[in-house]
């Protein structure tokens, strides 16, 4: 067996094992010379040390690992290898750390939006996903998991979805009471207006209701009162799915 097949050898161990000791490599090494007599492991031994200090293995091995330590994880977060896997170490751990910032913050101004304008004064939590999941990696104990805070955003989305139902069921039925002909009728109620002239004053009224509802969308105001509904509403099935007032 040459040097060169046994150095590849303890690559291969090392790599498939990085927390290997010193002492776990050297045992190894002794499986794999057990059959050599004496003299013949001094020759492979002296030859493994020249294989290895003249290519500086350590730091070799190291970034091999590295990266292999990232393909794995790059596999297990995306589903698939890189193409690319000349990509240097560095690069892909920068690319990677770049791409989850712009997750994370974009989950934390999401986060911020909801408490800001759906829950109003009933907060989701402080924690930001960052200190979520390392805590979870850390094994320390947080007042919300990692399933909790993604099942937080979910149940702000339903919520969201049946206030804004909701909400515009509320101001369609504002508009439908506003031009109601039976209201409209009992409005002019008490006067003495017969036939033609009752009818010319109703369709007076109906136009007058029109451009003031025509008016409130127009300007904004309807917007405007659909939101504070929506968000009147946000807050109250919030309130009433956590039990509160």
């Amino acid at each position: 067996m040459e040097a060169q097949d046994l150095a590849q050898k303890i690559r291969e161990r090392y790599r498939a094992n990085p927390d290997s000791t010193g002492t776990d490599l050297e045992k190894f090494l002794e499986e794999l010379l057990s059959e050599k007599r004496p003299e013949e492991r001094l020759a492979i031994v002296r030859a493994l040390a020249r294989e290895f200090s003249g290519h500086a293995p350590s730091a070799s091995i190291s970034q091999e690992v590295e990266g292999s330590i990232l393909q794995e994880l790059f596999t297990k977060v995306l589903g698939k290898r890189l193409p690319d896997e000349t990509i240097p170490t560095k690069e892909m751990a920068e690319r990677l750390a770049e791409a989850l910032n712009t997750v994370f913050d974009s989950l934390n101004q999401l986060v911020r939006g909801i408490n800001a304008t759906l829950i109003g004064n009933q907060p989701m939590g402080d924690e930001t996903i960052r200190f979520v999941i390392g805590s979870q990696l850390g094994g320390e104990d947080a007042n919300t998991s990692l399933n909790d805070y993604i099942d937080q955003i979910k149940e702000a989305f339903s919520i969201a979805h049946k206030a804004f139902q909701e909400a515009a069921k509320t101001k369609f039925k504002e508009i439908l009471s506003e031009l109601d002909p039976e209201k409209l009728e009992k409005s002019m109620e008490g006067g003495i207006k017969f036939g033609p002239l009752r009818k010319a004053e109703l369709f007076d009224m109906y136009k007058e209701k029109f451009h003031t509802l025509r008016n409130w969308l127009d300007t904004g105001l309807l917007m405007e009162a659909t939101l504070r509904e929506f968000e009147k509403i946000c807050q109250k099935l919030y309130s009433e799915k956590r039990g509160t007032k």
